[in-house]
């Protein structure tokens, strides 16, 4: 529902068939949540007053290569893939403090993260589409 809200917007699934699997369904779920990021893209950046060049996930959604790879190609950014996902943000704030103590510099945090995997865009599932409303 990022970055609108909409009260009456609800979700489904169109175009299954009695061959659709739950793991096609799965896979549009995915798919969905990464089209949601995409869309709060724009506006995170302008309210961080910078564009990114890529992404960092962690949490348990990050131990799927298949997310990662998903989120790769929705978002047309590499995707960081974090070294104990599990655990990043109480790693993330362990160096919060270290940083509060003067042990480290704010600056030093992000050198300090480890990354497991770094996937790239595959363009075999980024190729535009076009749509035409126009009838010749």
């Amino acid at each position: 529902m990022a970055p609108s809200g909409n009260s009456y917007m609800r979700g489904g699934f169109l175009n299954i068939s009695t061959r659709t699997t739950r793991g096609d369904m799965a896979r549009a779920v995915l798919e969905g949540v990464s089209q949601n990021l995409r869309w709060m893209r724009g506006p995170v950046e302008k309210f961080a007053k910078r564009t990114f060049t890529h992404y960092s996930l962690y949490g348990g959604g990050a131990r799927s290569d298949l997310w990662c790879q998903i989120m790769a190609d929705v978002l047309g950014a590499p995707v960081h893939q974090l070294d104990n996902c599990d655990y990043t943000v109480s790693v993330g704030a362990g160096l919060l403090a270290f940083e509060r103590l003067g042990d480290v510099t704010f600056d030093d945090i992000s050198g300090l993260v480890r990354t497991r995997r770094v996937f790239d865009p595959d363009p075999r599932n980024t190729a535009p589409t076009t749509c035409s409303t126009s009838s010749s």
